[in-house]
């Protein structure tokens, strides 16, 4: 009760404290292409995650941002063929570790614009492909040496990405871009471009 208490006689404090740094939770969509040999394949996907930012200087608003997210992408194509109805689904479940660079354009007390550059590391935690023909299906785990004939999926990416967030308030809207360094199947990377909605805690305890 007594903690409540001081709470509630405590002066507001805004939300994102431009100089301690901040937490957030996020919900993103990303629109990734799996590039190779000329070709594109869409794989549009979510992702659910946690972001911690620290400040970096007492001078100039730089941050240092990471977090971790659940992500999922699926890829889905069909087709007629030989008067056969073929459907195939193809789909990733990872861990996604994002590490930025953010620098803090405070517009004015609710309003910031804040440009990024980071790394993501990537782990990816299962994958599936599925073709079914006219009511029969088959199923492959990617990563699987055996059902992959000796060339599965590889299990880790690391990749770049840049963009910028807009902060008003609690909230943030966040677009960026993105490559893999490494590939994830022979001759082939992901390309993302995300779109993200953040919302910052603004508990803040008195003791």
């Amino acid at each position: 009760m007594d903690i409540l208490k001081r709470v509630e006689n405590q002066p507001s404090v805004p939300a994102v404290d431009s100089n301690n740094g901040w937490s957030k939770v996020f919900v993103s969509y990303n629109a990734s292409s799996l590039k190779g040999d000329g070709a594109s394949i869409s794989f549009p996907g979510f992702s659910l995650g946690y972001m911690k930012g620290f400040s970096v200087s007492n001078n100039i608003p730089l941050f240092v941002e990471a977090g971790a997210a659940l992500q999922f992408r699926t890829h889905k194509d069909e087709e007629e063929y030989g008067g056969y109805n073929i459907t195939e689904k193809m789909n990733f479940f990872s861990l996604n570790i994002p590490v930025n660079c953010v620098y803090k354009w405070n517009v004015n007390d609710d309003f910031s614009i804040d440009p990024f550059v980071g790394i993501d590391l990537r782990l990816n935690l299962t994958g599936k492909y599925k073709i079914s023909e006219d009511g029969e299906s088959e199923s492959l785990n990617l990563f699987s040496k055996d059902e992959m004939g000796g060339e599965p999926c590889k299990r880790f990416q690391a990749g770049w990405h840049i963009g910028v967030g807009f902060n008003y308030k609690v909230f943030n809207l966040g677009v960026s871009y993105g490559q893999d360094f490494n590939e994830i199947m022979e001759g082939e990377k992901f390309a993302t471009t995300v779109i993200s909605l953040s919302n910052y805690s603004k508990l803040i305890l008195y003791i």
